[in-house]
């Protein structure tokens, strides 16, 4: 099948322009959400539709915010429209004036294929209180960043969840937000009236090299595709008293600490001959975050193949040879409430109760991703590439046959 290049929903959008001619239209998006032509989705779509309000999740409705950074509602000075936060001090989703504002909500949000990304808990929010209601919600799907096909990750532990809003799923949980949405409606039976425009010419087995699109920041933690392919295990770490490269131009890039020796580290897990990356040492002091202002030695992870790095077992190899070297210099990190973050980053207490047992946390994450894969099967809308060669040469049968 010829490389055509991938469009997202916001490209296709025209072919609902005229079911909502009528219709008062609310917009969330954030910067990153940007057209074939680079336009950001709030332009493009402001000059389309009878746009009367804008949401804004984290980062704000043009990524302008900073990361965590929680704000009140504001004017946006490129549209003049108010921008409804829906990341406020003390509250989030939408107050009785919001929802009174709007018939259609349109949304493209980037996702960057991890379950850490707060807007999945922001849209979750927002079909729970959507639906039952005469609103639809029109979603600008895009493809996954991470694939369509691998996951990886225990599924998140209901007794973690931090709130209703968050949803279980594995760090790498392959789908599209338009599969997602309609996966969150069924499952919690919300009720919303969601409607996907889908992506064109994505396949669920395509690498990102394949998307034929270049790689834009969605979170400034996640620079370049190599760091979010990575994050999906090293986030984990940020349950410990390791840096992960915060503060520093390698966000999930390095790993470190105080008490590191760089050079022995990355002899020993260059040793252990791990699919996809290489390790080098390095010194860094972070600017921001744990250790800010502490110098640090740890390792770079350089990414050889991405489509080899099993980030999972990844941070498996680096806990276990810190444990090795460190010994108790290396914990796992209690917040003020005595909780340990770490339990939810990694889905269960499995890691920092048995960091040492791989055979127990692997096979026990391989069961649950098994009954995952099950799970999400009615709700994928996009075949491989192999599925749609085979229904096209299906399609010309039949029609050959007539």
């Amino acid at each position: 099948m010829e490389q055509t290049k991938v469009l997202n929903g916001i490209d296709l959008i025209g072919s609902v322009q005229d079911d909502l001619r009528y219709d008062r239209i609310a917009l969330l998006t954030t910067g990153s959400a940007l057209n074939r032509w680079m336009m950001p989705a709030l332009q493009f779509i402001n000059d389309r539709f009878d746009l009367k309000v804008l949401f804004g999740a984290e980062y704000g409705i043009m990524g302008e915010k900073e990361a965590g950074e929680r704000y009140e509602s504001y004017t946006d000075v490129w549209t003049g429209l108010k921008v409804f936060s829906l990341y406020r001090f003390g509250a989030s989703g939408l107050s009785s004036e919001m929802l009174h504002q709007f018939d259609t909500l349109i949304i493209d949000i980037p996702l960057t294929g991890t379950r850490y990304c707060s807007s999945i808990s922001t849209i979750h929010a927002l079909l729970r209180q959507l639906g039952g209601t005469d609103k639809k919600v029109l979603i600008l799907d895009r493809p996954n960043p991470l694939g369509g096909q691998e996951i990886d990750g225990p599924v998140l532990n209901a007794s973690l969840k931090r709130n209703d809003d968050d949803f279980a799923l594995p760090a790498r949980f392959g789908l599209t937000l338009g599969e997602l949405c309609l996966m969150m409606d069924e499952e919690d039976r919300l009720g919303a009236n969601i409607q996907v425009i889908k992506a064109k010419n994505w396949y669920r087995d395509m690498t990102f090299e394949e998307f034929n699109q270049p790689w834009i920041v969605s979170q400034m933690h996640l620079p370049r595709f190599e760091s979010c392919i990575l994050s999906i295990g090293l986030e984990v770490l940020r349950g410990t008293n390791l840096s992960v490269g915060f503060g520093t131009s390698l966000p999930f890039e390095l790993v470190g600490a105080p008490y590191l020796d760089a050079i022995q580290l990355s002899a020993a897990l260059n040793k252990r001959n791990i699919s996809g990356v290489i390790f080098s040492p390095i010194y860094f002091t972070p600017t921001t975050d744990i250790y800010q202002g502490v110098s640090c030695q740890g390792v770079q992870i350089h990414v050889l193949d991405t489509t080899k790095i099993r980030s999972t077992s990844l941070m498996l190899h680096i806990v276990d040879e810190i444990i090795r070297l460190a010994g108790p210099d290396f914990i796992f990190t209690q917040d003020r409430q005595g909780k340990y973050r770490v339990d939810y980053l990694f889905g269960n207490n499995r890691l920092r109760r048995q960091p040492d047992d791989w055979d127990f946390i692997m096979n026990n994450q391989s069961t649950m991703l098994e009954s995952y894969e099950e799970k999400v099967k009615p709700y994928l809308l996009y075949p491989t590439k192999t599925e749609a060669l085979a229904k096209a040469a299906e399609e010309a049968e039949q029609k050959a046959e007539s």
